[in-house]
């Protein structure tokens, strides 16, 4: 059986590089990190996916946003 690789236009193909997938959302196209990794006992790898950012005809490629600690939990006493 050959592998089957989805058809996307030539602004998201070229962002395609080894290791680095692309995944159509209701928002845009996602770019993803595939990887696998191997787990003792079990017969095959288990694939590992990390969100690098989404793609976009216009803007390009935008990375995803980090998340900030907004501090509202805060650890001092004011005993």
């Amino acid at each position: 059986m050959a592998n089957k690789r989805n058809e996307y236009p030539d602004w998201v193909e070229k962002h395609r590089k080894k290791g680095v997938t692309i995944r159509k959302t209701k928002y845009g196209y996602g770019l993803y990190k595939c990887t696998s990794i191997y787990v003792k006992g079990k017969k095959n790898p288990k694939s590992v996916q990390e969100f690098l950012g989404m793609v976009y005809e216009d803007k390009g490629f935008v990375p995803k946003s980090e998340k900030k600690n907004t501090g509202s939990l805060s650890m001092s006493s004011t005993v």
